[in-house]
C-alpha cells in the first residue's frame, strides 16, 4: 500500500514535469497544466492507476516509474547500519569564514499553531535559507504541519516564519517540496509528542510568499550556501557551528549559536556519509530540528534531525543525502530545484501532491 501510493505520487511528479517541459520551464501554457493537474489529482486520490488522457501517456510512465522505484524501496527499508563510507574528498577551498561574518541571520524559526475549541498546540522548529530567493530548508517532521493549514475539520493550523535573535514573526510560507517517502513512512506519528526516527529522507523545502506585515519582500534573503558534496571521513572530529531555536527552559524562543564537534559519520546503506553525529551541545533540545550544521567555510553541510534520548547529543542528515534523495524522488537535484519559477513550482506542488499527502496525514488525526 505504501509503495503503491508512493508510485502514484511519483507518477504524478513525472507527468507534470513532462507536461511543462521540466521544473525549470518558465514559458508554459498554465491553463492546460492546471486542467491536467486536476485530472491527475482526482486519479491519485482515488488510487486509480489508469490513463487520464486518451492517448494513455500517463499510464505509459508507470513501468518506467516502477523500474526506478527500487532505489526508493531500498531507502525506505534501510536502517542506520554503519557500513563503509566513501572517502571522496571535496574540492579544496582555501578561504575560511571570517570570524566577523554573521551566519545567524540566515536561520529562521518555523512556528505553527493548531487551535481547536478545546486546546491550542504549538509546534516550533528551525530552518535556514539556502537561497537568496527565499527558499528554506528544514525537516519533513517540521514542514508537515504546513499540510494541515487547509484542513478545517474542527481545527485551524497556521504556520509562519520568525526571524532574529528573539524570533519575531516575519514571513508567510508555502511548501515547495516535502519528501513523500518520509511522510508515507511516518504519517502515523503526526500526533506523537515524542516521535522517533532515523532522519532518513527527513527534509522539506519552504518558499516565502509574503511578509506578515504585507510590506515588500526583500530583494535578497541572507542564506547559507548548501554543500551537497559527499563528506569524507576526514570530517570526523572537525569543529562545526550549530544555530537554532531550541525550546529549552532557558532559551525558549531565542536563537542560540553553538560550536561542537563531529564525532562520527554513518550511512543509510548508500556507501556515502548520510548521518552526522555531533557532540553534546546547548542546541540538544526540541525546537532545534531543522537547524544547520555549518562548516568552517560557512557552508551548510547538514540538517539537525534527531537527538539521542535523555541527552543533548544531536544527529543530522547531510546535504549530500538530501541531494541524492531529492534526485531519486523527482529526477532533479537540489541545485536544479532551486532554479526557475519558484512560485509556480510551489503552486504545482500545493495543487497536486499536497492534497494526497494532506489526506494521508489527516487520516491519522481522525
Amino acid at each position: 500500500m505504501v509503495m503503491s501510493l508512493l508510485s502514484t505520487i511519483l507518477t504524478l511528479f513525472v507527468s507534470l514535469v513532462a507536461s511543462v517541459g521540466g521544473w525549470w520551464s518558465t514559458i508554459i501554457d498554465q491553463n492546460v497544466v492546471v486542467a491536467e493537474k486536476a485530472a491527475i489529482v482526482a486519479t491519485a486520490l482515488h488510487g486509480i492507476a489508469e490513463p487520464v488522457t486518451d492517448d494513455g501517456r500517463y499510464s505509459s510512465l508507470i513501468d518506467i516509474i516502477n523500474a526506478s522505484l527500487q532505489r526508493i524501496k531500498d531507502g525506505v527499508q534501510s536502517t542506520t547500519t554503519n557500513h563503509a563510507i566513501s572517502t571522496t574528498e571535496e574540492t579544496a577551498v582555501t578561504e575560511d569564514v571570517s570570524a566577523e561574518q554573521d551566519l545567524a541571520e540566515a536561520i529562521v524559526n518555523i512556528y505553527c499553531t493548531t487551535k481547536t475549541s478545546d486546546y491550542k498546540k504549538i509546534i516550533s522548529g528551525t530552518g535556514f535559507f539556502i537561497s537568496d530567493r527565499g527558499v528554506v530548508l528544514t525537516n519533513a517532521h517540521v514542514g508537515q504541519f504546513l499540510l494541515l493549514e487547509k484542513y478545517t475539520d474542527g481545527s485551524e493550523t497556521n504556520c509562519q516564519i520568525k526571524t532574529g535573535e528573539s524570533a519575531t514573526a516575519a514571513y508567510e510560507v508555502d511548501l515547495l517540496y516535502i519528501s513523500p517517502t518520509w511522510l508515507i513512512e511516518h504519517a502515523d506519528l503526526i500526533s506523537d509528542p515524542a516521535p522517533q526516527g532515523t532522519g532518513e529522507n527527513d527534509f522539506a523545502l519552504l518558499y516565502v510568499t509574503s511578509t506578515v506585515s504585507e510590506t515588500k519582500l526583500p530583494g535578497r534573503f541572507p542564506y547559507l550556501p548548501p554543500s551537497t558534496n559527499s563528506l569524507s571521513t576526514e570530517y570526523q572530529n572537525e569543529s562545526v557551528i550549530l544555530v537554532g531555536y531550541p525550546q529549552s527552559a532557558v532559551s525558549s524562543g531565542l536563537r542560540i549559536t553553538s560550536t561542537t564537534t563531529i564525532t562520527n559519520l554513518y550511512t543509510f546503506d548508500s556507501g556515502y556519509a548520510d548521518v552526522i553525529t555531533l557532540a553534546s551541545s546547548p542546541l540538544g533540545h526540541k525546537g532545534a530540528s531543522g537547524g544547520p550544521v555549518i562548516d568552517h567555510l560557512g557552508r551548510a553541510i547538514g540538517v539537525i534531525t534527531t537527538k539521542d534520548s535523555g541527552s543533548t547529543i544531536l544527529n543530522a542528515i547531510t546535504l549530500s543525502h538530501i541531494d541524492r534523495a531529492l534526485k531519486n524522488e523527482t529526477g532533479f537535484d537540489l541545485a536544479t530545484t532551486l532554479q526557475g519559477n519558484l512560485a509556480f513550482k510551489a503552486q504545482i506542488f500545493n495543487e497536486t501532491v499536497s492534497p494526497i499527502l494532506q489526506k494521508l496525514l489527516t487520516n491519522n488525526l481522525e
